[in-house]
């Protein structure tokens, strides 16, 4: 490094006002509405998509698909949102599946999982098996 050179950290301080409701000791409804309105940030500069609700196997999910894109029959990308399988939804994972959807010229479909603590494990698990099992064309995959 160079002499006189010290590292910022880029907004530290908001971005920790932006997580506060993230801290573990919290009920988990609250971390929930913290880690959404983190994820909010991801809205700037979306790609313009269509959205769709639909239901595979009981499971209710989105479909995103990019606007703008040459139609494709190409199957969906199916994206378990992140959040430790506890937190997140379809909803505070639209930015990153229309940028998905664009980047691959692809819908991609995310689906509505049960989460813990009010469904534990492996409640997630069986919501994604009945998902795929109930996709189109699932017969031809293993």
């Amino acid at each position: 490094m160079s002499e006189g050179f010290r590292p910022r950290r880029a907004g530290a301080a908001k971005l920790r006002r932006r997580l506060a409701n993230l801290d573990l000791d919290l009920p988990v409804e609250q971390q929930r509405e913290g880690f959404a309105r983190l994820l909010g940030l991801t809205e700037v500069a979306m790609p313009e998509h269509a959205l769709e609700r639909l239901e595979f196997g009981g499971i209710a999910c989105l479909r995103i698909e990019c606007l703008g894109l040459e139609r494709s029959d190409r199957a969906p990308l199916v994206h378990l949102h992140g959040g430790g399988y506890s937190l997140g939804s379809p909803e505070t994972h639209r930015p990153l599946a229309a940028r998905l959807s664009r980047r691959l010229a692809a819908p991609v479909l995310l689906p509505r999982y049960r989460q813990p603590p009010e469904h534990p494990c492996p409640a997630a698990l069986e919501d994604m098996l009945a998902l795929w099992r109930a996709l189109p064309d699932s017969h031809s995959r293993t």
